[in-house]
């Protein structure tokens, strides 16, 4: 199994995906475990993934000093890998502004630099991982691309709170908007973007989920999903810890809701199911690894995503020969489409195609045995029910929305399946 040090450095290195040599390096608040020096392990995966030439080019240094970095004697880095600043910290009684340590490694990095910061929440309140992660959120000075868990600590330690994040340089067409007033700047952000920062809370719309019936129903659906099957989950649901039990499966779920994944993983560090492993993950530039699953569940989620295209790919590069992709989405009906009804599509941030657009898409990259399905009337029933029984509040605002165009047939909510042959 790979020890730390090597998700730490693959993390960083496939982000870079480096042509030429590169420069890293490493500060770390605690010891990075017994073993090879995090700087080898990077010239080893280096030559074993992007060879020779650029192994032989690089660089990776290693530290115990913070101060170094705030002094700014590492500059012009490709990669930097912080490892327990943050919490080492904390248990010092002297806090590291989470701003202040972005803004230093925004310095020291060249363009499209990547920051893999790591720390172990495993001694601390709960409420400090969700509070770390949201000032990260919150920095304009990095691109949010991943939050994961260390698998070697899950294995090895039973230690689900080894937390690192993946992140890289803004481009300056961004950062330079701090001169403006900020809640301007963070509204522009968030409409050109619309990356995690967006997901939260009343803005987020994935409100739609299913009972314990329809749940099975539509995972019964797989072929392949028996134990030890590799699962990935593309989007929340609030069954996911049942079906590792009920299918005994191994299941990665990603999503882009930072309060839900957040929640899971307290609530895992508990548990103890080292079946499943939760990512936090940037939709908009997530890539997930080559022939690595065999299935792929996508439950409301395709219509938050604005290039359906590369999507797909990725879906297909994921999955094994003889894996299955199986996802619900809203699409658009036959209806009178008109400037209001494309006002609220853009409002609530939806990417939606038609039935046939999708089907050809699917078809396009590769998946054969394609099946259609209308659930429509299902997801009618459900919006309905909200309609009638919530109080008007956000959520009852968006059910509101689909319950209408549901009635006009502008959207339409549909099953697709598919398989990699």
């Amino acid at each position: 199994m790979p020890t730390n040090k090597n998700e730490l450095v693959l993390a960083a290195i496939n982000i870079v995906k480096p042509t030429r040599g590169i420069k890293g390096h490493v500060i770390s608040g605690t010891c990075l475990g017994e073993g090879k020096g995090v700087e080898e392990i990077f010239v080893e995966e280096l030559w074993k993934h992007y060879g020779e030439n650029v192994a032989r080019n690089s660089e990776m240094t290693y530290s115990r000093n913070i101060r170094l970095l705030f002094e700014k004697k590492y500059v012009n880095r490709d990669i930097l890998i912080l490892c327990d600043i943050l919490t080492t910290a904390y248990i010092d009684d002297k806090p590291v502004n989470c701003d202040d340590l972005l803004d230093v490694c925004y310095e020291s990095l060249n363009d499209d630099g990547c920051i893999i910061l790591k720390e172990n929440f495993k001694k601390f309140d709960s409420s400090l991982l969700g509070k770390i992660n949201k000032q990260i959120q919150e920095c304009y000075l990095v691109r949010f691309h991943e939050m994961n868990q260390i698998r070697y600590s899950i294995h090895t330690e039973g230690n689900f709170l080894d937390i690192f994040w993946i992140l890289t340089k803004e481009d300056k067409s961004f950062t330079h908007k701090k001169i403006f007033q900020f809640f301007k700047f963070v509204e522009e952000y968030r409409i050109l973007k619309a990356d995690v920062k967006s997901f939260s809370g009343k803005e987020f719309f994935h409100f739609i989920d299913y009972n314990e019936k329809e749940h099975w129903e539509l995972l019964d659906r797989f072929d392949n999903l028996r134990p030890g099957a590799k699962m990935l989950q593309v989007g929340y649901t609030n069954l996911h810890l049942q079906t590792v039990v009920r299918y005994r499966n191994n299941l990665v779920l990603v999503s882009p809701y930072c309060e839900t994944i957040v929640d899971s993983i307290l609530y895992n560090h508990k548990a103890k199911d080292n079946r499943i492993f939760y990512r936090l993950a940037n939709f908009h530039v997530h890539n997930f690894p080559v022939n690595c699953y065999d299935l792929i569940f996508v439950p409301n989620f395709l219509h938050y995503n604005s290039n359906y295209e590369r999507f797909f790919d990725n879906a297909y590069t994921a999955l094994k020969f003889g894996g299955e992709i199986s996802i619900t989405c809203l699409v658009l009906g036959p209806g009178n489409y008109n400037e209001e009804f494309d006002g609220m599509i853009k409002f609530y941030r939806l990417f939606i195609k038609k039935e046939r657009e999708i089907k050809e898409m699917m078809e396009n990259v590769g998946f054969k045995d394609i099946v259609i399905e209308r659930l429509t009337d299902m997801l009618s029933v459900k919006v309905k029910k909200i309609v009638d029984h919530e109080t008007i509040t956000f959520t009852h605002k968006k059910a509101t929305f689909l319950n209408n165009y549901i009635n006009s047939r502008h959207i339409e909510f549909i099953y697709f399946y598919g398989k990699k042959v």
